[in-house]
């Protein structure tokens, strides 16, 4: 059986004599830094939380929502594509409710959903190998050093909530996945346009607290 190669390709930021302007709704000092380390004239600002003029009500309890659980509970799927019928909804490639439905990772600049009811359904958790290459770029994990694949239910705070979420022990791999999740629903949730449109209102089918 061929085996499967991953990898990652680091770009460069041409910054000599320039000075570059970075805009990011989801970007995180520490990623900035880290990324960046090797350069020493790295300002960050953050503007904080934004204040939402439509609302946006997230579902924790109801089931972690990950590709595994939607599998593995075809009863909640069904129910949540008769609850989800007149409401545009985001999740998971394989796992639509709806043939118009939209997915993680085709997002960007999707400007359509803009003031109107949305439906985030699902935990875009990303497989060992992404994680692994993006947190070994970071500096968070050592190349050539085997650290556990499976992740294991870790109980901590997490965006100041008190919870248990299906995620690493390793502290750089933890970092890495909780940046990756918070950013994959962030993007997701921002298609309504939340913060500028009162009329928008989003529904968040997630276990990951933000």
């Amino acid at each position: 059986k061929p085996a499967d190669i991953h990898y990652v390709k680091r770009r460069t930021v041409p910054t000599k004599g320039k000075k570059v302007l970075l805009l990011s709704a989801t970007i995180t000092e520490e990623v900035v830094r880290s990324l960046f380390r090797y350069h020493h004239d790295v300002e960050f600002q953050d503007i904080g939380r934004i204040e939402h003029k439509g609302k946006v009500i997230q579902f924790t309890n109801a089931g972690s929502f990950s590709r595994s659980y939607l599998s593995k509970n075809p009863d909640m799927r069904t129910k949540l594509k008769d609850y989800l019928k007149p409401i545009h909804t985001i999740t998971f490639k394989d796992y639509k409710f709806q043939e118009n439905d939209l997915h993680y990772h085709a997002l960007s600049g999707i400007d359509s959903l803009g003031g109107k009811p949305v439906a985030v359904v699902g935990t875009p958790n990303e497989n060992y190998a992404s994680l692994i290459l993006l947190a070994t770029s970071l500096g968070w994990c050592n190349p050539g050093v085997k650290y556990e694949q499976t992740p294991t239910w870790v109980k901590g705070i997490y965006n100041g909530i008190l919870t248990t979420l299906y995620t690493y022990t390793h502290e750089g791999l933890r970092k890495v996945h909780k940046y990756v999740v918070e950013s994959s629903l962030t993007q997701a949730i921002g298609r309504a346009r939340t913060t500028r449109e009162e009329s928008a209102i989003v529904f968040v089918f997630s276990n990951w607290p933000l």
